[in-house]
């Protein structure tokens, strides 16, 4: 069953604060005024005095049958029934939150692909939720803009959208961790939704398979990244010293992301829905717009016939990048002009054309026996409190464990030894 939360409201809400704070985590922040005009700043200003007045620091214990963490049942073709749809009043806001890392670019194209059939099951998919991407706090920002767009105007699109009559549906794998857990934000979200039943889906995936994606994420190459004195401004640490010290300062705050964002937003919007994204990964798409989606008929039974023919944004090996950044950082590079992309880029042809090798072909760095069973320990914990059935089952603790293995041997967790590799006279 999923672990109950005893945590008090100011708890929490230096749980989120820290969070926040944090510089390896994705969904750090940067602090803005508010403004205290007219628009939705100026509303927030407004309400936070008003909570500030109200004291009401009573707990909050997640309530285990408010959560659906089920795991889906074989697809079909048929899509779930929607079990409340007797009682519903209103229409379905559908907002599927990530976690980063947990296959939402993949559904994101793929909501965007079926979008005609999902409008023919009813729902409208609104691509304004996902201008908050990369916003840390710029949503609650005067004029700050993404995409050219202020937040205030991308959210003044997504809100017309609500006004349809339609079911929604609205993506963003960052928003809920980065969303300020205030009471006038939650206020402001409440009311903005109060037209709609808000059903929350989070993806689960296992711990040990996210940490080395997120952590590709986290130093991956970007074109913003690239813009800044050609991409050698963020430093390279190996995976074994950032998950070293992820697991010391972070994950005793956040734990597992789907779980830190099931109890943030469990205490306002309870009907959250936790999806196994390992219930069918050949098909995951299909495997969601038939089972977490209610009656979308058309879609499921198109997903399912399709299949799914791609996967986006799956992390890769950042080993070329750590030697590229070596090699600058040494000043061997001081007299070429190159960006951090080229030298990687260059580096990965001598590895794997002229050596014909490949990323993993190097002298390593890896964790310890001790810290690997470590971390499918804790790997194996998450499962049980966040996909408990699915944990019982045949494929749960056993396929766990194999993949575990799998990764072991793949050398997940291990990182390129720079210092051997600047030794070596080959290179």
């Amino acid at each position: 069953m999923v672990r109950r939360a005893g945590l008090s409201y100011h708890a929490l809400q230096l749980i989120g604060f820290v969070f926040a704070c944090s510089v390896i985590y994705l969904f750090e922040t940067e602090q803005g005024n508010l403004r205290t005009d007219g628009g939705i700043v100026g509303i927030l200003t407004k309400e936070k005095a008003r909570a500030s007045e109200q004291k009401n620091a009573a707990s909050f214990a997640m309530k285990s049958d408010n959560i659906n963490v089920s795991s889906p049942s074989a697809i079909d073709g048929v899509p779930v029934p929607d079990k409340q749809q007797q009682q519903r009043t209103k229409p379905i806001l559908l907002l599927h939150l990530g976690p980063t890392k947990t296959g939402s670019s993949t559904l994101q194209v793929y909501f965007k692909k079926e979008q005609h059939l999902l409008e023919k099951d009813g729902y409208h998919y609104d691509r304004n939720f996902r201008k908050f991407i990369d916003t840390k706090e710029c949503f609650f920002v005067p004029n700050c803009a993404v995409e050219k767009v202020t937040q205030e105007e991308a959210w003044g699109e997504f809100v017309a959208s609500l006004r349809s009559g339609m079911n929604v549906i609205a993506s963003n794998e960052v928003f809920a961790t980065r969303f300020a857990d205030e009471p006038a934000h939650w206020d402001f979200l409440k009311r903005e939704f109060s037209s709609f039943d808000v059903k929350i889906v989070l993806v689960y995936r296992r711990y040990f398979e996210w940490m080395p994606s997120y952590y590709y994420e986290n130093f991956r190459m970007s074109r913003n990244r690239l813009k800044v004195n050609g991409g050698w401004d963020k430093r390279m640490p190996i995976f074994v010293d950032w998950y070293r010290d992820y697991r010391e300062r972070i994950e005793p705050i956040v734990q597992h992301p789907a779980e830190y964002d099931m109890m943030k937003w469990g205490r306002h919007f309870p009907d959250i829905s936790i999806f196994n994204m390992h219930n069918n990964p050949e098909d995951m798409v299909a495997d969601f717009f038939c089972n977490m989606i209610p009656n979308a008929t058309n879609a499921c039974s198109h997903r399912v016939e399709k299949g799914m023919e791609g996967s986006f944004h799956v992390g890769k090996s950042l080993n070329y990048d750590i030697l590229a950044f070596r090699a600058y950082e040494d000043e061997l590079l001081n007299h070429v002009n190159m960006t951090r992309e080229e030298v990687s880029n260059a580096i990965r042809h001598r590895q794997e054309h002229d050596l014909n090798s490949s990323a993993i072909e190097f002298p390593l760095i890896c964790l310890s026996s001790k810290e690997e069973e470590d971390l499918l320990g804790a790997s194996l914990s998450y499962e049980l409190k966040l996909q408990p059935d699915w944990y019982a089952s045949s494929r749960g603790e056993t396929e766990h464990r194999a993949k575990f293995s799998d990764a072991v041997q793949k050398r997940k967790f291990c990182s390129v030894n720079s210092t051997a590799v600047m030794l070596d006279t080959g290179w």
